[in-house]
């Protein structure tokens, strides 16, 4: 999922000098994927059946929302929405919502 994502901000961000992946709860880093430039990219990840399920769609937003980066992403991968693509839809804050496909 994560390496989905990072293949995303490569296309979406070249100039972001790389990426560090972290996801997980034991992840060494503040946010599952930052740019090696710092303060340009940052991204937070998951998967779910739906990604409205459990308020985790909008934990991430509010995390997102309050990060000092320049572009701030968060990425899911959904059976409800196949395909990667940005969903406008779920957007606030300045944050971008895409979802993708391994």
């Amino acid at each position: 999922m994560a390496l989905a994502a990072a293949r995303q901000l490569l296309e979406l961000h070249p100039d972001a000098g790389g990426y560090q992946l972290a996801p997980g709860a034991h992840a060494s880093i503040p946010l599952d994927i930052m740019s090696e430039v710092e303060g340009v990219v940052g991204a937070e990840t998951f998967a779910a059946v739906d990604p409205r399920n459990n308020c985790k769609l909008d934990a991430d937003l509010v995390k997102m929302a309050a990060r000092p980066e320049q572009f701030r992403y968060v990425f899911f991968m959904s059976p409800r929405f196949p395909g990667s693509r940005r969903l406008v839809q779920f957007e606030r804050d300045g944050v971008q919502v895409w979802s993708v496909d391994v």
